[in-house]
């Protein structure tokens, strides 16, 4: 199946970045802008008709007026050109039968152009092509594709625990690393940890970003011992993603935040940087129920610097997009 790129723009600033994504893309493309300035520009679609679509589409969206397409596979485009390559040649011996009807063609259908509705993180835990994230990062989607070492691929949804939040996906990449889940060596408390996450992005092209904190409860809200507490900042986009320890080894995956209004509302405060991870010994229990044999530690533990830390996340860990 063909990779589809389409992206909204609705400034100049982003719609010279998208041009030049534009222009580097593949077969079957096509560029529009509106009159007040916004872009829309699709590429790598099966046919030039499917992408004249979704880019007068994406133009549309914003309520954008006078939408129109300026260029079709890298070359200028307006409606007098079109219609003077579509026109026909006919042959002088085509000759029709008295009693020949011609059937009107029937109008093809347009393919719906795929929206990304949300992002999220995961990481491989497996060497068969595993991938780990939190449900609500796939809840309700059509399908979820990721975005792995600059290029995307479609995955497949292989089981849902939604009382844990985790979701299991599965890939087809071989030539990947896998993360290390520690589950033999219990954290301490104050222990520095590192969460390696994307941020929420409406274009599945965003760089990862590193966050570090501390393990602040070994316990979660209500004294739920399927989670840790952590200081880390966590943001929309974050979920899923591997929270390490000083080692390097991945002690749990970044789930949730409270929720500001319940906590106002129960407490009379407003949380700060107060998050959680779900624990590796609960995805632990998640992967032996579905017959997927995780990447243990194979060597004593050796203290890691932050930039090595992430140098070694960032070979495992993917985006993860929503579309619908």
């Amino acid at each position: 199946m063909p990779i589809i790129f389409a992206i909204l723009s609705v400034s100049c600033a982003s719609g010279k970045d998208i041009w030049g994504k534009y222009e580097a893309g593949g077969q079957h493309r096509a560029y529009a802008i509106g009159d007040k300035g916004a872009t829309g520009a699709a590429w790598n679609y099966p046919t030039s008709e499917q992408a004249f679509e979704a880019a007068l589409n994406l133009c549309n969206r914003e309520g954008e007026f006078g939408c129109h397409v300026t260029d079709l596979n890298g070359k200028p485009y307006n409606e007098t050109s079109a219609k003077k390559s579509e026109e026909i040649q006919l042959e002088p011996a085509a000759v029709l039968e008295p009693a020949a009807v011609l059937e009107p063609a029937a109008a093809p259908k347009p393919t719906p152009v795929p929206i990304l509705s949300s992002t999220g993180t995961g990481f491989f835990l497996s060497t068969k092509g595993h991938i780990i994230t939190n449900a609500h990062v796939v809840d309700g989607c059509g399908f979820s594709r990721i975005l792995y070492r600059n290029n995307t691929y479609d995955v497949s949804l292989i089981k849902v625990d939604q009382h844990n939040d985790l979701a299991l996906l599965q890939s087809t990449i071989t030539d990947h690393k896998t993360a290390q889940l520690e589950i033999d060596r219990i954290p301490l408390l104050g222990e520095p940890v590192v969460a390696f996450v994307y941020q929420l992005s409406s274009v599945l092209s965003s760089e990862p970003e590193v966050i570090d904190g501390v393990l602040s409860s070994t316990v979660g809200l209500n004294d739920d011992s399927r989670y840790f507490k952590i200081s880390t900042p966590i943001q929309s986009g974050n979920s899923g993603g591997p929270l390490l320890d000083k080692f390097g080894r991945v002690i749990g995956i970044v789930t949730a935040k409270p929720d500001e209004s319940w906590s106002f509302e129960n407490t009379g405060t407003m949380p700060q940087n107060v998050n959680f991870a779900i624990k590796t010994l609960v995805v632990k229990g998640f992967l032996d129920s579905n017959s997927v044999v995780m990447n243990k530690p194979k060597q004593a533990p050796r203290e890691m610097s932050l930039p090595d830390i992430a140098e070694a996340a960032d070979l495992y860990t993917v985006q993860i997009g929503c579309f619908k």
